[in-house]
C-alpha cells in the first residue's frame, strides 16, 4: 500500500517568510503499518533536508541527507507496529469504530525522528451528502490534533492547536488564487426528519413547518412553493404544460435580466461557455423545455463528483471538472444563461435517507420559476427540496451559520 502526499505552505518567523515545500511517500503493509518511507522537505528553495526510512524486524533505520551532512538514526520499535496517522485513521475507519471508542497506537514523527504512543479518539461521527449518497464522516482526536476521516479512509482535514487547518484538495486546485472563499463541507447542518420518506425522488407535495430561521415571502412569488405563517407548501411541477408551451429563447424581459446576465460565480460570458450554451440551444431549436431537459442531463454527467473546500466559479471549474452539488448548480446556470434562459440559483434543505441536508439547486422561468436540480438530475425536482434562500452563490452559503438554529418539521407528504 503506497501513500504519497504533498503540502506547500508559508510560516512566518520574527517577520521573515519562509516557504516550505513537503513531499512523503510511505510503503505500508497490509495491516497498514509502514514499512518504508521517504521524505523530501524544501524551504526557500536552498534548505533541503532528505529522509528514507525502513523498519526492519525491531528497528527503524534512518538515513539523513541535510545539504552536504549525511547521517543515520536508528529507533528501537520493540515489536510494536508502528503507524502514521493517514495509514492509522484507514485502519481506524475500516473496524467501523463506535463515538467515543479509543485506539492506542504507536505514530511515527517524521519531522522529529521519534515514535510516540498516542490515544486516538473517535469524537464523532457525523452524515455527510456528497451527490446522491450519504457519506459518514469521522473526527478523531489524535493529542493535540483533530483529523477528519471519510468511509475509504482519507483524511480530508487536519486541525491543529495553534488554529491551523490543513484541507485535503488536488493539486490543480490548491494552485489557483489564493483570495478564494473556503466551503468546509463537514460543517453544513443536517437535521433527522420526523417523517422517513421513502422514494423521496417521487414525492408530489410536502409541507413542512420552519421554526428558527427567517422565511423571506419574495423568494416565493411566481413560483411552485406557497408560505403562510411559518408552513411552507412545496408542489412539484409537471412537463405536461411545458412540453408543448413553446418557451424559447433567449428571453426578452426587462425584469428577469438579473437572471440572464453573467456574475461572479455564473461566468455565462466566458467565451467557451457561452459558445456551448449556444449551440445547445441551437440544437435543440431554441426550445427552452428541451434546453433545460439536456443541460439537466448533461452537467449530471459533466462534474465528477469530488467535493471541494472552495467556492468554485463555472470557469475555474473548466480547468477541474470536479465538485458536487455547488458547481453543479453554477454550470447549469453558467449555460442557460449563455442560451438566454433566465437561471437562479436556490439554497435550501434537501431530503436524502433520513436527514435534511442543506443543498444547493436552480430554478428556470417558464411564466415561473420551475426547480431543476442537476446534483439529483431532476426536471422538475422533487418536493422535498425546501428553498430558503436565493442569490450568488456566495450570498447562498453565508446562510450556513443561521442554519444551524432551524427546527424543521415535516407536517405533510405525499
Amino acid at each position: 500500500i503506497v501513500i504519497r502526499f504533498e503540502q506547500e505552505f508559508r510560516m512566518t518567523n520574527n517577520g521573515s517568510e519562509d516557504l516550505v515545500h513537503l513531499k512523503i511517500k510511505y510503503l505500508c503493509k497490509r495491516d497498514y503499518s509502514i514499512k518504508s518511507f521517504e521524505l523530501d522537505k524544501t524551504e526557500n528553495s536552498d534548505k533541503k533536508i532528505k529522509i528514507n526510512g525502513k523498519i526492519e524486524e525491531d528497528e527503524i533505520l534512518f538515513f539523513i541527507e541535510t545539504g552536504d551532512d549525511r547521517r543515520t538514526k536508528i529507533l528501537t520499535t520493540n515489536g510494536r507496529n508502528i503507524f502514521l496517522p493517514e495509514s492509522l485513521i484507514h485502519l481506524i475507519i475500516q473496524r467501523q469504530p463506535a463515538k467515543g471508542s479509543i485506539y492506542v497506537a504507536s505514530l511515527l514523527n517524521v519531522m522529529n525522528l521519534t515514535v510516540d504512543t498516542v490515544q486516538v479518539i473517535t469524537e464523532d461521527i457525523i452524515p455527510v451528502k456528497i451527490g446522491l449518497n450519504v457519506r459518514s464522516a469521522y473526527k478523531f482526536r489524535v493529542g493535540q490534533r483533530v483529523l477528519w476521516g471519510m468511509e475509504d479512509g482519507t483524511i480530508v482535514k487536519k486541525e491543529f492547536a495553534k488554529g491551523i487547518t490543513y484541507y485535503k484538495q488536488s493539486e490543480n486546485i490548491v494552485k489557483e488564487p489564493e483570495d478564494r472563499i473556503l466551503f468546509d463541507y463537514t460543517k453544513p447542518p443536517f437535521f433527522s426528519s420526523n417523517i422517513l420518506i421513502p422514494y423521496a425522488e417521487e414525492v408530489n407535495s410536502m409541507k413542512v413547518k420552519i421554526e428558527g430561521f427567517k422565511l423571506d415571502p419574495a423568494i416565493y412569488e411566481n413560483g411552485l412553493v406557497k408560505l403562510k405563517d411559518d408552513e411552507l407548501t412545496i408542489v412539484r411541477g409537471t412537463t405536461d404544460n411545458l412540453e408543448n408551451a413553446g418557451h424559447k429563447v433567449p428571453v426578452e424581459n426587462a425584469v428577469l435580466k438579473k437572471y440572464i446576465k453573467p456574475d461572479e460565480w455564473v461566468k455565462s460570458d466566458n467565451e467557451a461557455i457561452n459558445h456551448t450554451g449556444l449551440v445547445y440551444a441551437r440544437a435543440r431549436g431554441n426550445d427552452a423545455y428541451k434546453l433545460t431537459v439536456y443541460l439537466t442531463g448533461y452537467v449530471y454527467n459533466l462534474v465528477r463528483t469530488n467535493p471541494l473546500f472552495i467556492l468554485s466559479d463555472s470557469e475555474t471549474f473548466l480547468k477541474t471538472l470536479q465538485g458536487d452539488f455547488l458547481e453543479k448548480a453554477v454550470m447549469l446556470a453558467s449555460y442557460a444563461r449563455a442560451a438566454g434562459l433566465p437561471t437562479r440559483l436556490v439554497g435550501g434543505l434537501v431530503y436524502l435517507n433520513g436527514h435534511f441536508f442543506f443543498h444547493v439547486w436552480n430554478e428556470v422561468w417558464f411564466d415561473k420559476w420551475i426547480p431543476v436540480d442537476p446534483t439529483f438530475d431532476q426536471f422538475p425536482a422533487d418536493a422535498t427540496h425546501i428553498p430558503l434562500v436565493e442569490g450568488n452563490l456566495k450570498d447562498i452559503v453565508s446562510i450556513l451559520e443561521n442554519l444551524k438554529n432551524i427546527k424543521i418539521k415535516v407536517m405533510e407528504v405525499s
